[in-house]
């Protein structure tokens, strides 16, 4: 059984791929559900040292607005192979800060069905197109804390405390007498708490760069298929002019990343 997998639904972030595996395999997760939406190049053939490595399912699942139905189908599927699950995306980097490892940070919170963990989330850092060099080295500029996108949080659940997926990618409903809490250990509702990332924190690079931000439009959301929240490039405007603290909190981590990949 392993103590933290991670699961998520990917479509033609291949380039990422690499990156954030091995960054995540360094933090403590053992183990990756990835759910196969639709890439041009299958996940089995692009990731095959890792299947054959045993370290990543790869799982085909065709079709607009699956993400949910990803969680779901993980849940159902392998929750009894994993202590703890997060559910998230290859944008987003789980980073422990209290402990140097995610499963030491866990242990703490076993009591409880899930750890809700707080976006920070990061624009361009002034980038018109992909730089050289690793996603978590050429983003630093980050979003103001009191910012509403960063009381969004992520779930790390425990699959046998856990009913289902919630009605949107970031949080989930949970056997009576359970429910989220964040670092702190206050229990979360939905998926929004005030913001605190002193334990652990979930850095959201959700634009990078101009260009791949256009791609990431061009890709379309997994978990909605609904016209009115299709991204638009609007938005980047609007999270470059929030994303103005400077994090750097990943950089201890950089050059044994960079060994890695």
């Amino acid at each position: 059984m392993y103590y933290l997998s991670i699961a998520t639904i990917i479509k033609n972030e291949d380039q990422y791929l690499k990156e954030w595996i091995e960054t995540h395999l360094l933090f403590g997760v053992e183990h990756f559900y990835l759910y196969d939406n639709d890439n041009t190049i299958p996940l089995k053939i692009s990731l095959k040292e890792y299947i054959d490595k045993g370290i990543v399912d790869v799982i085909d699942f065709p079709g607009p607005a699956k993400q949910m139905p990803a969680f779901n189908h993980c849940l159902q599927n392998y929750g009894n192979l994993s202590k703890w699950i997060c559910f998230s995306d290859v944008d987003e980097f789980l980073l422990p800060k209290k402990h140097d490892n995610l499963q030491a940070i866990l242990k703490d919170y076993e009591q409880f069905a899930c750890l809700s963990v707080n976006w920070l989330v990061f624009g361009s850092s002034g980038h018109i197109e992909k730089p050289p060099g690793l996603v978590i080295e050429n983003y630093t500029k980050c979003g103001v804390r009191n910012w509403y996108e960063n009381t969004h949080c992520k779930s790390i659940v425990q699959p046998h405390l856990t009913l289902r997926a919630g009605s949107n990618p970031h949080h989930f409903i949970y056997k009576n007498g359970y429910h989220a809490v964040s670092e702190n250990k206050e229990i979360v509702q939905n998926a929004w708490a005030p913001n605190s990332t002193n334990i652990i924190q979930l850095n959201h690079y959700f634009t990078k760069s101009l260009s791949e931000f256009k791609e990431k439009i061009a890709r379309g959301r997994s978990d909605t298929d609904i016209k009115e929240y299709v991204r638009k490039i609007d938005q980047f405007y609007e999270f470059e002019g929030y994303c103005t603290d400077e994090n750097k909190d990943i950089f201890k981590w950089i050059d044994k990343v960079k060994l890695s990949v």
